[in-house]
């Protein structure tokens, strides 16, 4: 049975506010850093921020978000098995190393 939207947690003081936070699966925060671009969406009260995933490479700044008040919203670009390891496409299903990483 699929779940409301109202069932899933939110932040604390949840404003609506959010942002795409980046386009490519592997950015690091760039020359700043992530804790830089952090404090710019805490300035702007900012509760949510979409970020992309490949291989966990989200985890970190998924962590810094969380602790900084803000609900990362993960987008997992899901690869086909080596030798091909292109990008799948969508709908498909998760496996066990996006499972690791959820």
């Amino acid at each position: 049975m699929p779940k409301a939207l109202a069932d899933f947690p939110r932040p604390i003081g949840d404003n609506g506010r959010g942002v795409r936070g980046y386009a490519a699966a592997d950015w690091n925060g760039g020359t700043e850093g992530f804790d830089y671009w952090i404090r710019q969406l805490v300035e702007m009260r900012v509760k949510w921020c979409k970020v992309m995933d490949a291989r966990g490479s989200s985890v970190l700044f998924a962590e810094k978000l969380l602790a900084a008040g803000i609900f990362p919203i993960v987008y997992i670009l899901r690869h086909d098995p080596p030798p091909n390891d292109s990008p799948e496409p969508n709908p498909g299903h998760i496996g066990s190393a996006e499972e690791e990483i959820i």
